[in-house]
């Protein structure tokens, strides 16, 4: 992936930025330089108030992963092996996931939280993508999303995007294993 342009304004969803968030898990580096160098551009960042929840949800995924991809101290600082029995254990993963998004979205210079609404107009436009593209329904969301918004630029970790043709697609991706 080339480093973006000068981008006026993008949408991130959330697989770039739970990516960013945690040093070592798949797609780490990428998503985080495309989005260090949006905000040094001082790029306008969109995202949807469902990014909240699909981010704890892949936070938890990554302690429900096997083989981990969370390194070893993380698990240890953060007791991740005490996941199933414990709700304290639970509790504080996910607050420190909040405030690792909350860190994330400081380093942008202006963010706008977009509200989720699901009207009938909303809900046939994701249908149509689903069908469209074969994206899963959360992701034809985002993409209804920046396209009732106008938003030009869709920055994603998520493959299923690829064959997307508007807005335009940004891929932050690992380059593929040899």
């Amino acid at each position: 992936m080339d480093p973006p342009p000068r981008l006026s304004a993008v949408y991130l969803e959330s697989s770039t930025v739970a990516a960013a968030l945690i040093a070592g898990v798949a797609h780490h580096e990428p998503s985080r330089l495309f989005c260090a160098r949006l905000a040094a551009h001082g790029t306008r960042v969109y995202y949807s108030q469902l990014l909240r929840l699909e981010v704890a949800q892949a936070l938890r995924n990554l302690v429900l992963r096997r083989p981990s991809q969370l390194s070893a101290g993380i698990r240890q600082e953060y007791d991740l092996d005490q996941w199933e029995a414990s709700a304290e254990v639970r509790e504080a993963w996910l607050r420190f996931g909040q405030a690792q998004l909350e860190a994330f979205f400081d380093q942008f210079r202006e963010t706008v939280e977009v509200p989720m609404r699901l009207g009938a107009r909303t809900l046939a436009h994701c249908h149509l993508l689903m069908g469209r593209y074969n994206l899963k329904s959360y992701d034809a969301f985002h993409l209804v999303v920046a396209n009732e918004r106008g938003i030009g630029d869709f920055v994603t970790a998520d493959r299923e995007f690829r064959y997307v043709d508007t807005p335009r697609i940004w891929l932050t991706r690992d380059p593929p294993r040899s």
